[in-house]
């Protein structure tokens, strides 16, 4: 706030506070995302190595790869559909906070 308070004007700084709501939510959002998928490969990790458990063993335990590769598909996911929702859903995020 303080470069936009310096570098451009009053209507600037004022569009900060509902962006910075919406983009607050999802950060947050994205935030939990991760510490799931650093619980689940440090789970994966600490329940033995990799390649031991499998579909045919019997054994419900996820591999670190496997976590890895969820979360990143994932995070993926996330990103698309918020670009897209935020694109698409703007105008109607900001006049629900009450901007014009």
């Amino acid at each position: 706030t303080a470069v936009v308070g310096r570098f451009a004007g009053t209507a600037e700084l004022a569009a900060l506070g509902p962006n910075s709501l919406v983009f607050s939510f999802f950060n947050y959002l994205y935030l939990g995302l991760g510490t799931a998928t650093t619980t689940l490969v440090a789970s994966a990790l600490a329940g033995g190595a990799a390649g031991e458990a499998g579909p045919d063993s019997g054994d419900s335990r996820v591999s670190p790869g496997s976590a890895v590769s969820c979360g990143l598909l994932g995070a993926l996911a996330c990103g698309l559909a918020n670009m897209v929702l935020l694109g698409l859903l703007h105008p109607v995020l900001l006049g629900l906070l009450g901007t014009d």
